[in-house]
């Protein structure tokens, strides 16, 4: 296929590409079709969104997941950086990293830690480092000791300014396909499963356990040692001090909604 500039339906491009998934777009398409007086579009969508659309003189590639198809047409085509691991990213003796794993500047991975192939760790993070946690000693503190470390599997992808403490005496956990947004702290011994979205902003605690396929939105505090079973969602600001069972939907001040079999 040739090079094509993605676009959204608000800002379209002449040789540009964009997506529609829903049928209440169309009004907004149509018109900004006809204030730009684009001629050369490519519209990723469904057949029967197109026949709703008309405007036969676009181009369309039809798709029953509009949005995933036109991801993957656009990630073939955005340039890579020239760097898999970059000069400034300081990575102590003793860590392993998998194949085509991607590293950007200025972050840190101290040793005892492994990284999955495919995996990409953005600006800024931190991982591996030193968990917060203490034992009180008369009128003291005494840090109590974090000799474990981190595993994060394949195809995992960490955020900029994410840390991720490694375990105090066991591992610190990211399984496979589980992506990181920003600013999200992930305590010592967390263990976290396959497929889940962590967005911006969250704090996990140390020792929680979160299944597979969960989506915590941002903002969310996790309690240490709280368990949460697969397929839950997380609403944005939630405070969660309790476990939460699989296929559960918690939305902030509302009561707990089970989601759909």
């Amino acid at each position: 296929m040739k090079t094509l500039d993605p676009c959204s339906i608000t800002n379209l491009k002449e040789n540009g590409i964009t997506f529609i998934v829903d049928s209440k777009y169309i009004d907004v398409f149509r018109k900004n079709v006809k204030e730009s007086n684009i001629g050369n579009l490519v519209v990723v969508t469904t057949r029967e969104i197109k026949n709703e659309i008309g405007l036969d003189f676009l181009e369309y590639i039809y798709d029953d997941n509009p949005k995933l198809k036109f991801a993957q047409i656009v990630n073939e085509t955005i340039a890579k950086p020239d760097y898999k691991i970059h000069s400034t990213a300081y990575i102590e003796k003793g860590v392993k990293i998998g194949n085509n794993v991607t590293i950007h500047p200025f972050s840190v991975i101290y040793r005892d830690t492994e990284i999955g192939d495919n995996s990409i760790i953005h600006a800024n993070c931190v991982i591996g480092g030193i968990g917060f946690g203490f034992v009180k000693s008369d009128e003291t503190w005494l840090q109590f000791p974090q000799i474990g470390s981190v595993k994060i599997g394949e195809n995992v992808e960490i955020g900029a300014s994410t840390i991720i403490d490694k375990g105090a005496l066991d591992q610190t956990v990211i399984q496979d396909g589980t992506k990181i947004d920003k600013f999200v702290t992930v305590g010592h011994g967390t263990q976290i499963g396959k497929n889940c979205i962590i967005t911006a902003g969250v704090i996990i605690s140390g020792s929680v356990k979160i299944g597979n396929n969960v989506w915590i939105a941002p903002n969310v505090s996790i309690r240490e040692g709280i368990v949460i079973g697969d397929n839950s969602f997380i609403g944005i600001g939630a405070i969660i001090i309790k476990d939460v069972e699989s296929n559960v939907k918690i939305i902030p001040n509302l009561r707990n909604i089970e989601l759909p079999k």
